[in-house]
């Protein structure tokens, strides 16, 4: 009776040693994930400046009532800050402020910026 009752006992210590073992490298993994997630990669901040800076570029053009840089036009159902040459092409070019002008969202999005009205808009205005 004593040896099945040492038995029984060092199995319950196993399995609580086990339990408390488990327990502590759940809470490892949760510390982990929660100092995993405050170290945000740089493509996170990437995003945020091109948010700041497109907004700073489209309300400096709208307060100087200058209109969409491919066409012209002055009343837009939306804004966007166009890029001469894309983000993707031209990477090292993505917060110059001589690259980002105000867009209307129908030759941003529907006609590909309309490069050819944009070069001429920007021979106009810079020379």
């Amino acid at each position: 009776v004593g040896k099945e009752q040492t038995r029984k006992a060092r199995e319950a210590a196993q399995r609580k040693a086990q339990s408390l073992q488990r327990a502590a490298e759940k809470k490892e993994r949760a510390a982990w994930r929660q100092r995993k997630a405050a170290v945000k990669p740089l493509k996170h901040w990437i995003d945020l400046t091109q948010r700041a800076v497109n907004d700073i570029c489209r309300e400096t053009e709208l307060a100087e009532g200058l209109g969409c840089i491919s066409c012209g036009t002055k009343t837009a159902f939306a804004w966007h800050a166009g890029h001469y040459r894309s983000t993707a092409a031209a990477g090292h070019l993505r917060f110059t402020r001589f690259n980002i002008h105000l867009q209307c969202d129908v030759y941003n999005v529907y006609k590909s910026g309309n490069i050819e009205a944009y070069r001429a808009a920007l021979v106009e205005r810079y020379g």
